[in-house]
């Protein structure tokens, strides 16, 4: 997929019809890995790794940095205290599942590079929009659907923003559902909740003001049924891949059951002192400016709550149910459910922000209860980093055979040697010698197909200068070799 451009629309009945931005994004990435980074770099596989590197970090810092931007709208709060909430919500996605001494797995984790793309990239540019809709629409009310048809949003965002759309909805199955469902749950919450008049008035309303919602659903749908007739179905079944309701019911529920401890406890008191504090608010209400002002917060932490809650439920619904029909294993997938504990942790960072928020500590019980968290803040958010990166409990290497990085390095510079090679010699074809690996059905990473689509990236990208056909073998040999033990 390194080299493989695809064509940059759905392709109904295709391998992976539907994935248009990890099929179009991971190639252009590739490109400037190979254009840009390796004439300095002068090594191809580092290149690659850098300019992939960099697009990872890239991506999570604009999610983090968005996350932030939200608290310190709807709770009103100061930058600093938003951005050490923002550093909280990092870290749980690294603390969530830190329960061994090393082999850790965090919600960034991907199996390959491929995967890296096709859905941890997928499911955190689905989140970063799903945070700018948040922070735009639910906490300071505006219509960008409204600012659209009136030429008020400016031609160019406007274009942007159907492009982000469409590369976000036509990107995974897994994934797009993150903003599908947010689309869905501000919906209903713009219906039922701030609608008014007759039921048929409020359908108007809801075309007027949040057409751009009622298009992602739809488009999703359009996603959903291009998936229903992929071809990677049938190549899924033919794996012996099958799908079980209550194997996947079971994934999901252990999925909570498996948390680290302290972050299960961190999170649970945090809940106990935004219901504290919401209850002494409401005990403690006062007439005036100031009131009013709590309470327009109040409004836009109500509207935040309500939609992750329900995203939170419908994503969760609907992967049980996908899951349930393709494979169990794929709702214990790292990068599956991050969809699912993205929702989770906005709700936690949105309660962190309204414990900080700009209010008069002598006014009220609840402002002496925030002021005491906002002065323990720094030290919680100490805590938090500490436990996630202290250095006796490591987490695992980006891969899914646990090998380290410099024994990756060399089964891939293995492969490029051969090609090399097999050139140098003259030859039109030849075999292409890979470890075996019993635990994957195809020999994952390095299926059948492994010798054509990895010949075919080394002469795109100018490592080859033409085009070799490679066979591949799957040989124990190349485990002794290579000193892989066959799992």
């Amino acid at each position: 997929y390194a080299s493989y451009w695809r064509r940059p629309l759905p392709i109904f009945g295709s391998f992976n019809s539907m994935k248009v931005f990890p099929e179009t994004f991971m190639p252009l990435c590739s490109m400037v890995a190979v254009n840009i980074v390796m004439p300095f770099l002068k090594d191809y596989l580092m290149s690659l790794a850098f300019v992939y590197a960099i697009v990872g970090a890239l991506f999570i810092t604009m999610y983090v940095y968005l996350l932030a931007r939200l608290v310190e709208s709807a709770a009103n709060c100061s930058a600093v205290f938003a951005d050490l909430i923002a550093i909280c919500f990092l870290m749980f996605h690294f603390l969530m599942y830190k329960n061994d001494w090393s082999e850790n797995l965090h919600l960034f984790w991907s199996t390959d590079v491929t995967c890296f793309f096709h859905y941890t990239l997928t499911a955190v540019f689905n989140a970063c929009i799903v945070l700018y809709f948040l922070r735009e629409e639910t906490v300071k009310n505006r219509s960008i659907s409204l600012e659209i048809a009136e030429n008020k949003f400016g031609y160019l965002k406007s274009g942007l923003l159907v492009l982000v759309l469409y590369l976000g909805i036509f990107s995974n199955s897994f994934t797009n559902v993150i903003l599908a469902v947010f689309s869905g749950a501000h919906l209903l919450r713009s219906f039922f909740m701030e609608g008014k008049g007759a039921f048929g008035n409020r359908f108007k309303s809801l075309w007027k003001y949040y057409s751009i919602h009622v298009l992602i659903l739809a488009a999703w749908l359009i996603a959903v049924f291009f998936q229903l007739f992929d071809a990677r179905n049938e190549n899924a079944r033919s794996q012996g891949m099958t799908g079980s309701m209550s194997g996947a019911i079971g994934n999901y529920i252990s999925n909570f059951t498996s948390v680290n401890k302290m972050a299960a406890l961190i999170g649970a008191a945090i809940i106990v002192l935004f219901i504290a504090g919401v209850v002494m608010a409401g005990n403690a209400g006062k007439p005036g400016d100031k009131a009013k002002n709590i309470d327009g917060r109040t409004k836009a932490l109500a509207g935040i709550l309500t939609e992750t809650i329900l995203s939170f439920v419908f994503i969760s619904i609907y992967l049980i149910l996908l899951c349930g029909v393709a494979n169990p294993r794929y709702l214990v997938r790292n990068d599956v459910k991050l969809g699912i504990f993205f929702y989770g942790f906005v709700m936690i960072s949105v309660m962190m922000g309204y414990l900080v928020q700009n209010t008069d500590p002598s006014s009220a019980r609840t402002g002496k209860l925030q002021h005491a968290f906002a002065i323990l803040l720094p030290l919680i958010t100490f805590v938090i980093v500490s436990q996630s990166l202290n250095y006796c409990k490591s987490y695992r290497e980006y891969n899914m055979s646990h090998y380290s990085h410099e024994k990756e390095l060399a089964i891939s510079t293995d492969l490029i040697d051969q090609f090399k090679a097999a050139e140098e010699a003259g030859l039109d074809e030849f075999e292409l010698h890979v470890f075996v690996n019993e635990s994957a059905g195809d020999n994952w990473p390095y299926p059948a197909y492994a010798g054509d689509v990895i010949g075919d990236a080394l002469f795109r990208h100018g490592v080859i200068s033409r085009q070799i056909k490679a066979t591949t073998v799957f040989d124990p040999d190349w485990n002794t070799k290579l000193q892989i033990s066959k799992p």
